[in-house]
């Protein structure tokens, strides 16, 4: 019992300490965040059909498709995927369109999809500029080298329901979250290996972090996970997390209300 004690008070004293050590500033609330290299945080409102670029908390760029009547209206974007520094890629799911921008927000590509890509409900883009377009009409993954104007299957094991795909470096990962499963995979869709989440967890949202670790959501708070050793720790407690990422030693954290928080 006093053990347990003890390890009890030093979780709270740690956790009292990392969040005094905590920076926190305020932006825009949103939906879906992407960083790229230059740190420059690119941010999503859904609803409104906004992009907005910060750079060191201040607001540089916006793009508005409320500001381009008949042009172009984003129905369903899904969230803002980097392609090297300089080229953001989106879904519209409701459109079967991709559009593209470049680290400023303009756009620089409006491409539709090919007619018989019936549901695309998720989408990345490879270290290879390669796009990845789950279908969930058919249950595949889909592979498009841009411009060609046709696709092929990718993967070597079947998916369905809801998935995830993210770029880590030169790997794919894919997040079933019906099997609460996650796949590593080459970018030519080889399976590299498997995790199944941790099963003491409610995991509602993952981010992938350097070295196969992991960020949690749950209702629980925020988890570091790293699979092949077996290890989970708890990080924080905010709310409604979007964005976790890894910068000079430190997790950044945004939440959908706009608090930008960084933990040493």
């Amino acid at each position: 019992m006093k053990r347990l004690f003890l390890i009890s008070l030093w979780s709270f004293l740690f956790i009292a300490v990392m969040l005094s050590a905590a920076d926190t500033l305020y932006i825009a609330p949103c939906d879906e965040v992407a960083i790229n290299i230059f740190g420059d945080q690119i941010c999503l409102s859904q609803n409104e059909g906004v992009l907005r670029r910060y750079v060191d908390g201040k607001m540089k760029n916006i793009f508005s498709s409320q500001n381009l009547t008949g042009k172009l209206t984003l129905q369903y974007p899904l969230r803002p995927i980097l392609d090297g520094a300089d080229n953001i890629y989106m879904l519209d799911a409701a459109t079967n369109t991709v559009i593209g921008w470049d680290r400023f927000l303009n756009i620089h590509s409006v491409t539709p999809l090919h007619e018989d890509i019936l549901s695309p409900i998720d989408f990345t883009v490879t270290s290879e500029h390669d796009w990845l377009i789950y279908d969930d009409f058919y249950g595949q993954i889909l592979q498009i080298h841009p411009g060609d104007g046709f696709f092929t299957d990718w993967g070597d094991k079947p998916v369905n329901g809801e998935i995830k795909l993210f770029t880590l470096n030169n790997l794919v990962i894919v997040y079933l979250e019906s099997d609460s499963l996650i796949r590593i995979c080459d970018e030519n869709g080889t399976t590299l290996n498997e995790f199944s989440l941790p099963k003491e967890l409610k995991t509602s949202k993952i981010f992938p972090l350097e070295d196969l670790t992991f960020a949690l959501r749950s209702e629980t708070g925020i988890f570091i996970w790293k699979p092949e050793d077996d290890l989970l720790r708890y990080l924080s407690d905010l709310k409604n997390v979007v964005y976790l990422g890894q910068q000079d030693n430190s997790y950044i954290m945004i939440s959908q209300q706009g608090a930008v928080v960084t933990i040493p």
